[in-house]
Parts: structure tokens; sequence; C-alpha cells
């Protein structure tokens, strides 16, 4: 531990000149190899290799990392120690470093020591003045574990200056964040989603009724990329829910995304009972989210676009994936009060994605289709046509006709389709006559 405190004294003797501070603009920087980023004035300048040996020892007590500004004001250095200090708690670490340096140098003026946490990372805070060779330093040293390692920022300016600079030092000490385990969850986002996507590529095949036959009979392989997909996808979403680091909207929709790919893993070999309940739970869990972050927001869709190639759940597609489960359960009532929601969804809120909008509410509408007519009349299967047709032509120019959007669009026909024969059962024969006519001029240009 002597050789930390030794690190800890040579950091504090950094040498400052005088100079008259001024209002700058900031940048963000990440410290090479390390999860940590911080935001420096624009006219900081990133020391090389020959200016650190220039101005610290050489040997294991010198930082990795320096910065300062061009007028010499103030310095940032940054080290990794091998000291281990994960294993005791940080506050306790942080009162041996305290005596050790009250020990190993004298003239020591201590200000503050305290925990303190910045961006999701609680860090050893040390603030005292020691003496330089024609000055005093005001340090701010923070410390935490890294691993089984230690790393170490010093931000610190002479007492003359620091009244000075003080305002922009708190701007960097706030700006300070690690990211080690923000960037891990990305990570295993990106992970997850690959697995399950080669999972898919292979099991969603639409020449065979995949919800009926059984995983082991296509060999060990398939079964194994399968429950790869599911753990990744577990733990991602446990890793995310924990990740302090995370901005919240960001924790809590990746730990709702990864519990929906569970879900539709799960789903997709025919295990109904196991997933609707949980479909409803993460449903609530959107639709409280996106009560705060609208759907499709774009600090999320810039995430997804990154780690999970554009895979956006929302509230209504894991609300219709509950409905469409107790259907197969034969639990009608369930599965039509849980499509009638993914539908009202919707229709009732804002949807930036109109063409994603438009597919839940085709598979809502052709799901209430399916389910016995003592359970769902034909009234009631049809109730969000006319509102997905009008979304759905909202894609087109203004002038564009039925027929015109029907082919540019194919699965329309499907849902109009529908929309006739729920006319047709409420003796509405002249509306249904009408689109009947558009779809059969579509059929009769067909070879």
């Amino acid at each position: 531990m002597k050789s930390f405190f030794l690190m800890l004294v040579a950091y504090s003797m950094i040498l400052v000149p005088a100079a008259a501070a001024k209002t700058q603009n900031t940048t963000n920087i990440s410290i090479p190899e390390t999860p940590i980023s911080i935001s420096l004035p624009n006219d900081y300048e990133i020391y090389g290799q020959d200016m650190i040996d220039l101005k610290f020892q050489p040997g294991p007590q010198q930082p990795t990392w320096v910065a300062g500004s061009n007028d010499g004001t103030v310095s940032v250095a940054f080290s990794i120690n091998s000291e281990n200090i994960s294993a005791k708690p940080l506050a306790k670490a942080m009162n041996q470093m305290k005596m050790g340096l009250s020990q190993h140098r004298t003239g020591l003026k201590w200000i503050n020591t305290e925990i303190k946490k910045l961006k999701g990372k609680s860090w050893a805070h040390l603030e005292f003045i020691s003496p330089a060779l024609d000055s005093e330093i005001i340090n701010n040293i923070f410390f935490s574990s890294y691993g089984k390692k230690m790393i170490l920022l010093n931000i610190n300016a002479t007492t003359k200056e620091y009244a000075k600079h003080e305002e922009s030092i708190q701007k960097i000490i706030k700006s300070i964040t690690y990211e080690e385990c923000a960037n891990n969850v990305r990570l295993m986002t990106k992970a997850a989603h690959d697995k399950k996507k080669k999972f898919d590529d292979f099991w969603l095949d639409p020449n065979r009724e995949v919800l009926n036959e059984n995983l082991s009979d296509y060999g060990d392989d398939v079964v194994l990329s399968y429950q790869k997909a599911v753990d990744s996808a577990f733990l991602a979403g446990k890793s995310s829910w924990y990740c302090n680091e995370l901005p919240d909207m960001e924790r809590h929709y990746w730990a709702y995304h990864h519990i929906a790919a569970t879900n539709y893993l799960k789903m997709s070999i025919g295990l109904a009972e196991e997933v609707w309940l949980s479909f409803e739970e993460v449903s609530d869990s959107f639709e409280m989210l996106e009560e705060n972050i609208p759907y499709k927001n774009p600090q999320l869709l810039d995430v997804t676009d990154k780690f999970s190639d554009g895979t956006y759940y929302s509230a209504a597609h894991t609300r219709l994936s509950s409905g469409i489960a107790l259907m197969y359960l034969g639990r009608y009532e369930e599965a039509k009060n849980n499509l009638n929601k993914a539908g009202e969804l919707i229709t009732k809120n804002p949807y930036s994605d109109i063409q994603n909008a438009v597919h839940v509410l085709t598979e809502v509408t052709s799901s209430l289709f399916v389910l016995p007519r003592d359970v769902v009349s034909y009234k009631d299967a049809i109730r969000f046509i006319p509102f997905s047709i009008d979304l759905a032509m909202t894609l087109f120019p203004e002038n564009t006709s039925y027929k015109d959007a029907i082919q540019k669009m194919p699965h329309l026909a499907e849902i109009i389709a529908h929309y006739i024969k729920g006319l047709k059962s409420n003796n509405d024969y002249k509306a249904a006559q009408n689109w009947s006519k558009i779809l059969s001029e579509i059929d009769s240009e067909r070879p």
C-alpha cells in the first residue's frame, strides 16, 4: 500500500503556473482502455508520453493519462493501480488512504473526505492542500475499485488560482462517468439479439407449423442454439436491471426488452402456458414506460438501432403476444381482452411507427376473427379495421387510390377481406360490395 501513498503524494505535487481563467465549451473525452469518460474544457490538451515523462518521474507511480489546460492552470491525472480495494467498504479504504497520506507526507491540510456518487459509480473523494516547491496545491482526488484494481483521478490547481477555476473544476468532477457495466449491458444485448436471430432464422420457417413441432426432433445443435438464445436474453435483462450507470430510461427498457425476447423464444416453440402471464406483466411495464417515453423515443431508437438491429418492442407488441398465447391455451375471453388492449394502445395514443402500427392492428384483427363468434362477434372483430385502413393510407401520397395502396402494401388486402366479411355479417352489403369491387379489380389484373 506504500506505493499507492507515494503515487498520491506525487499527484499532489503537480506544478501549475498562475494564469487567468476563462469560460470555455467542453468536450467529452473517453480515457483509452478504461471505462472512464470525462468532459474537459476545449482549451485542454491531452499530454503525450514525452510530456508525462517530463512532468512525472517514470515508474509505477507515474499516471497513465494526463490532461491540462493550455495555459497550465489546471491538471487532470489518471492512473490504474494494482491495489485491490474491492473486498472492503469504500469508506474504510478512504480512511486508510487518508491516514497513510498524512503519515507519508507532512504539511497536508485536509478540506474534505467523503463518498461521492457520480453517474451511478461511488468514489472516495479526498480534498486537501499539499505543499509544492513554490506554492500550495489544492487536490481533488477520486478513487474507486475497478475489478480487482483501483482507478484514480486527481484534479488540481494552485491555491492562488483555484477560486478562478473552481466552477470549471466542479463541472469536470460532475462529468466523471464510469460505464463499465453500461458498455457490458449493451454488448450483452447485441450478443443476445444475434443468438435469438440465429435461432429464429432456422426455426421460424413459414412452410411449417413450428408451434406444433418438437424442438428436439431437429437435433442437439438446434436445442443448444435455442438454449443459448434464452440464457443470453435472460442474463442481458438481469444485467440491465442492475446497471445504474445506464440512464433510467434505457435501463428499464433493456430489462423489459429482454424479458419480451425470452418470451418470444419460448412462445416460438409452443410454450404458451409459460409466457402468457409474463407477456401481460411486461406489457404493463412497457405501458408505464411509454407514458413518459413515447414509443420510438429518439434516444432509445438510437441504442436499439446500434445494439438490437432496430428491434424495438412496445406495449402493443407484447399485449398482442399475450393474447395470441392465450388463444392457443383456449382461454378465449382473456385472449380477447388482451387483443383489444393491444389495438386500443395504438388507436388511442400517438404511434410514431405507422407501418408497425398497421402490422400490429392487422394481427389483432386476424386473431379476433379466429376466436369463436360467441366470444367475439363479427362487429367487434372489425372494430379496428377502419382506423387501420386510414392509418395505412397515410403512408402514401394524398391522392393514392385504395387499389394502388393495396398493390404496394399487399397485406392491406387481408384486412380488407376481413372487413368485407364483417360488413356482410352486419348486413351492410353496400359497403361490403364497394370493398369487394376493389379487391376483385386487383385479382383480375394478377397473371
